[in-house]
């Protein structure tokens, strides 16, 4: 099976190969380590990270907010494997646009791993 970017399905890893790691402790976005060993995102946003984000877009404080508890449901673990986000693509119509997608998640995908 094919995903949005046209490489096969088997090698995107799924949503539970997140594994701990030192650079989740360290994330801006406040992440903490559950019993399981695995990362989550704070129920609320940071406010240091809100005003960041506040000086670098057009967003008020609201859309910011409410963008975050969608990828918190999304991807509560704050990782989202490429078939999970051409998945919420789709929603906005982009579904088709394999190069667009790469592009955006590349850019989401600081660190290289392809979550």
């Amino acid at each position: 099976m094919r995903s949005c970017c046209g490489r096969s399905q088997a090698t995107h890893r799924s949503a539970g190969d997140v594994a701990p790691s030192d650079d989740l402790a360290k994330s801006p976005l406040g992440f903490k380590h559950t019993l399981q060993g695995h990362a989550r995102l704070p129920a609320k946003m940071e406010r240091t990270l809100l005003e960041d984000i506040l000086t670098k877009t057009n967003l008020g404080p609201k859309e910011i907010k409410d963008l975050y508890n969608r990828f918190r449901r999304i991807a509560p673990d704050g990782s989202l494997p490429f078939s999970r986000f051409c998945d919420t693509l789709g929603v906005l119509g982009m579904v088709d646009e394999t190069f667009l997608a790469e592009r955006l998640f590349n850019a989401f995908d600081t660190n290289g791993d392809s979550r």
